[in-house]
């Protein structure tokens, strides 16, 4: 009976079990990475959209303090505030109900963002003040038409 010496083994399974946890902790490093990268973008957002939500009360205060000067509110009327801008988008012809102001923010990440109020003012004891606010929600992407038929259902002629 002839024995064979026995290949050299020592060791093969710590390199094993060492790629399979370098394998489960790239995985759990790249899930982590990606969470605070998304996590970096809503915040980015989330800035951004309070950023022009005050641009738009900017504008407000700025509409009362022109009307409570003797002066007129135009459409087109805009202005800064940081890096944001608003801009006064019209309202109900001859009143003051209404009112639109629209703050937009540079943005950061991505598309600017854009939050729109609108405002019911009313003169009280000879000075104007905000006697109705709220925000407009904001709109969903438009949606393409629908394609029409054809006249004759379709057939060629």
């Amino acid at each position: 009976m002839t024995r064979y010496p026995k290949a050299p083994r020592r060791g093969a399974a710590l390199i094993g079990v060492t790629i399979a946890l370098s394998a489960i902790l790239a995985a759990s490093g790249t899930s982590f990475l990606c969470a605070v990268v998304m996590r970096g973008k809503q915040s980015a957002y989330e800035r951004d959209a309070i950023q022009a939500l005050y641009a738009a009360e900017a504008g407000v205060a700025t509409a009362v303090a022109i009307l409570n000067s003797g002066g007129e509110v135009k459409r087109g009327l805009r202005g800064e505030c940081g890096d944001a801008t608003w801009e006064y988008t019209g309202g109900t012809p001859g009143s003051y109900e209404g009112m639109q102001f629209c703050g937009t923010a540079a943005p950061r990440i991505g598309e600017p963002v854009a939050r729109t109020l609108r405002v019911t003012l009313q003169r009280r004891g000879g000075q104007f003040g905000v006697a109705r606010w709220e925000r407009v929600p904001v709109d969903a992407p438009p949606k393409a038409p629908p394609v029409a038929a054809p006249a004759n259902g379709g057939e060629s002629e």
